[in-house]
């Protein structure tokens, strides 16, 4: 991960916000429209790939071909231009997954496999329409946003059917077989529309069967109303396949509204519609964005892991210029959690619109949960910014503390208000903690606990989370969550319970 401290803090008329990835000799930033407030993705070739022209027509060729589309399933082009670091593309900001987590994680009801598939379908058709053979398609740069559309994210190699010119990595393309059509195997040259249509009948199977195929078809395993159209997607002659793109649209949108496939859902559907949902309602108890306060800079990363979690953030404007943050969860884990969680958002949501006091919210809050018969505890947090007064409140519930980085003593402080947990006693008296807040001063807010490990010793220890926030003192709040993450997540993969973690940084400008 490139150190927050050695990246730019513009590219052209952008603020760059965090390093997400490098890909394919690119880097790739979050950015933030500062006319708007949108955040967005920004692809930068460095300038050291300046004098390496097949990187440079590559790169114009993906602006040129995203400048020339506008469809809902293939990612916007905002900007592009010429700056002191190199060349840049700046699109619109997707917060989701590559399509192959999709395959690989919890398993998707028939329905929605046809449906993604059919998404996937109808951008190629677009690109189609423009003369544009993308020759590259495959789950890595198919993104699923949180309302779980489609879009396709790179065109790094997506050609104009007049052009006949294909770049070194074109070539290399030969390596990446699973997704490639048997002609361009053998001579990526011969790419065309039936090899997109190749690639998608490959995706199709893989989301029909919830698994990586490795580029073996075992068409038996389909349901049978759908065999024949994914078989013919993928009949290894190009004049076997189907002629247009649209005829694979028409055919599949035909099952997906017939009876055959009510008939033919898998016995894990009911398990996969279930999951659908609760990721549904998931992604509704935490915005993918932080508001646009003009008294702050918010930074804000989650991990997920591999388990379903159940946790809620949001933000409020509060009176007199003052802004409210909360974070919590259930204590309970698993399915129940998500539905106990789902109903703390709705409690919150609704106190909210006539209690404005954060410690009279707690505490109404309280009552009301140790009153119901469910008997679920819930942790949670609420930190009030209050700029005009110079002040913050914070709360804390049987979770975390909050990390205070003073920007006077260039410190870390963490700061605990020791309540317990939501639920337990309805006539607990809640303690909460006032502190100044000066300018520059940042504060972090997180589910963090230490991670036990097999071995029983603790890989990632609040002395380790520390060390990060000393190491960082000078990182924007996004970097220092992105650099956060990425200490957590290094821990997680060495530990042998998976855990999520949520993150919330706020500096007061």
């Amino acid at each position: 991960m490139i150190n927050p401290l050695h990246m730019p803090k513009r590219v052209g008329p952008y603020k760059i916000d965090s390093f997400l990835e490098e890909r394919k000799g690119c880097l790739i930033y979050l950015g933030t429209d500062e006319a708007t407030g949108n955040p967005l993705t920004i692809k930068v070739l460095p300038s050291k790939s300046i004098s390496r022209p097949e990187m440079v027509d590559k790169f114009l060729n993906e602006v040129h071909i995203i400048s020339i589309t506008s469809h809902p399933n293939i990612v916007k082009l905002y900007g592009e231009g010429v700056w002191e670091g190199g060349l840049y593309l700046a699109t619109e900001y997707i917060a989701g997954i590559p399509l192959w987590e999709f395959i690989q994680g919890s398993p998707l009801p028939l329905k929605k496999a046809i449906q993604i598939t059919l998404s996937i379908g109808k951008a190629l058709g677009h690109l189609h329409g423009h003369g544009i053979v993308h020759a590259d398609l495959n789950p890595d740069n198919i993104l699923i946003n949180e309302a779980e559309e489609v879009k396709l994210v790179d065109f790094g190699i997506a050609e104009l059917t007049e052009s006949s010119t294909f770049s070194a990595d074109q070539r290399a393309l030969q390596k990446r077989t699973p997704y490639l059509s048997p002609e361009q195997r053998s001579n990526p040259a011969a790419a065309s529309y039936a090899s997109d249509i190749y690639s998608l009948g490959v995706i199709g199977y893989e989301l029909i069967l919830g698994k990586p195929c490795q580029g073996q078809f075992n068409f038996p395993l389909l349901p049978q109303g759908v065999r024949s159209i994914i078989s013919k997607a993928l009949q290894p002659k190009p004049q076997d396949r189907y002629e247009d793109i649209v005829d694979f649209i028409q055919e599949l949108s035909k099952y997906l509204s017939s009876s055959t496939l009510e008939s033919e859902k898998k016995g894990g559907d009911k398990l996969g519609e279930l999951y659908s949902h609760l990721n549904s309602v998931q992604r509704s108890m935490h915005p993918a964005v932080p508001p646009s306060w003009k008294d702050m800079e918010i930074g804000l990363a989650t991990y997920e892991g591999l388990q379903v979690i159940g946790v809620y953030y949001d933000f409020f404007e509060l009176p007199d210029g003052a802004y409210g943050i909360v974070l919590g969860e259930s204590a309970t884990k698993g399915v129940e959690g998500i539905v106990y969680t789902a109903m703390l958002r709705g409690m919150i949501k609704s106190l909210s619109k006539e209690i404005v006091d954060p410690k009279e919210l707690i505490v109404r809050l309280n009552t009301l949960i140790s009153a119901d018969p469910l008997e679920a505890p819930f942790v949670l947090s609420y930190l009030t910014l209050m700029p005009r007064t110079n002040q913050l409140r914070f709360i804390s519930c049987g979770y975390s503390g909050l990390w205070w980085i003073s920007s006077e003593a260039k410190t870390v402080i963490k700061l605990n208000s020791d309540n317990i947990a939501l639920g337990i006693d309805p006539e607990t008296t809640f303690t909460e903690l006032e502190r100044p807040l000066l300018s520059h001063d940042k504060l972090l807010l997180c589910t963090f606990m230490p991670m036990p490990h097999k071995d029983g010793h603790e890989k990632f220890t609040e002395q380790d989370l520390q060390r990060v926030l000393t190491d960082n003192l000078h990182a924007t709040p996004q970097q220092l969550v992105e650099t956060i993450l990425e200490e957590t997540k290094h821990a997680y993969r060495k530990t042998a319970i998976e855990q999520s973690l949520s993150l919330i940084c706020v500096e007061r400008k």
